[in-house]
Parts: structure tokens; sequence; C-alpha cells
């Protein structure tokens, strides 16, 4: 049997039914995106804290210089010096949808321990330490979205150790991230 030309592709009636089942998948994907972003945002700024931090501390062994990270919780941004003292090298601001919800020292609730000075300058010491006290242990900066509904914690610790937590609202508990 012969085919005849033009007899192939689709009808119009399959492109429209083709056409509706994707709006209708698209008005229901788009809201939950749109509030997926905000926890998106803040994931990244929590990561990119963490890591300017370590950066920055690893910069301070590798050179035998301490370094310094100052954190000021009002203007949602961070700098970073070679020196302490110095002329910063690199400015990050967390952006509108992430804030600086606290600073404290301590590893547990932030409802405990001592309020940290806004801004922070967080000296990372050429020996990897940083000037948080034992007595302090860790220095607790908490991230939250605009509106509160989701955080991540970010712990410096007096060993220079840093570690990202994020909130788990079911366990009403702070999770390794």
């Amino acid at each position: 049997m012969r085919k005849r030309l033009g007899t192939g592709g689709f009808s119009m009636v399959e492109l429209s039914i083709t056409v509706a089942i994707l709006g209708v998948l698209a008005v229901i994907a788009v809201p939950s995106f749109i509030t997926m972003m905000p926890r998106f945002r803040l994931g990244g700024a929590a990561q990119t804290l963490a890591n300017d931090l370590a950066m920055a501390r690893m910069s301070a062994i590798a050179k035998s210089v301490d370094g310094e990270a100052v954190i000021d919780r009002n203007a949602g941004r961070y700098t970073l010096a070679r020196t302490v003292g110095g002329a910063p090298y690199a400015t990050a601001t967390l952006g509108s949808s992430v804030v600086i919800e606290s600073m404290s020292f301590g590893v547990d609730n932030a409802a405990s321990g001592t309020a940290a000075a806004t801004p922070f300058s967080l000296h990372l010491n050429a020996n990897g330490t940083t000037n948080v006290t034992l007595q302090q242990q860790a220095l607790r900066i908490v991230l939250a979205t605009a509106d509160g509904a989701h955080k991540r914690r970010i712990l410096v610790w007096t060993t220079g150790r840093i570690h990202a937590q994020k909130w788990s609202p079911a366990e009403a508990a702070w999770k390794a991230d």
C-alpha cells in the first residue's frame, strides 16, 4: 500500500489536548515552586556563609596570619579580611528574603546563651582557632526566611570547626545540614 504525503503529524484536537494538559500542570506546579524559593535561598545563603568562613579560616592557616570575619546582623551582611582590622577583600549580603535572626553563644537552643554584639568580629586565628572562648563554646548564627518559617544555623566552634544545621519543625530540633 502506498503512503500518502501530508498524512503524518498531529491533529489539531491532539495538540489542543496536549496544551491543555500542560496548562493544568503549570497551574498546579507554579504556586508550589514559588513557596519553595525562599527555602532554597535560605539554604544557599547559609551554605555560602559557612563556606566563606571555612575558606577564610583555611586562608588564615595557610598564610600564618590571623584573619577576620565581621558579621553585621542589622545589615544582613558579612565582610572578610585577610588580617584583623584590615581592609575587607570580600563583602556579601544575604539577600532580601534571608535575615540573620540571632547571633549568640552556646550550642543548645537559641533561647539560651549570651547574645553576640552586632557587628561581631570573628577572629580566624593562624593556628585554626577562633576568638570564641571555651566558656562560650560556639558562635550560633541563626538565619531565617523573612517570614521566619524556615531556619538554618551556622555553628562556629572555639576550635574553628564550622558546621551548618537546619531546623526541623516536626521534631523541634536542629539537624545536620
